[in-house]
């Protein structure tokens, strides 16, 4: 399966626990990222409301956290430290000869 059908098929997921928090904005963002094709944009902008939410089961959580690029898992520290989710390491983090 591509990334691009497994970012689509998490962000739906995440949406009916993400939408009671989004604005109108946000709301229209994220459908307007999976209506061009970019389903990973609205994967991120999903999950940033959806780990909010008491409901959202936590290994929907997990598998979308798993899916966010290196260069921003940073941003997603607060939600993983709150959750008790261990943080995944930079792949530039490894050493390559170890």
């Amino acid at each position: 399966m591509n990334m691009q059908k497994i970012c689509y098929d998490t962000a739906e997921k995440l949406r009916p626990y993400a939408e009671p928090y989004m604005d109108k904005l946000c709301k229209e963002a994220a459908s307007n990222a999976t209506c061009a094709g970019e389903p990973y944009e609205a994967l991120v902008d999903y999950l940033s409301f959806a780990w909010e939410h008491q409901n959202t089961p936590r290994k929907l959580i997990i598998e979308a956290y798993n899916l966010i690029d290196d260069d921003y898992l940073d941003l997603y520290n607060e939600m993983v430290d709150k959750l008790g989710i261990p943080r995944r390491q930079h792949s530039a983090d490894y050493d390559e000869d170890e």
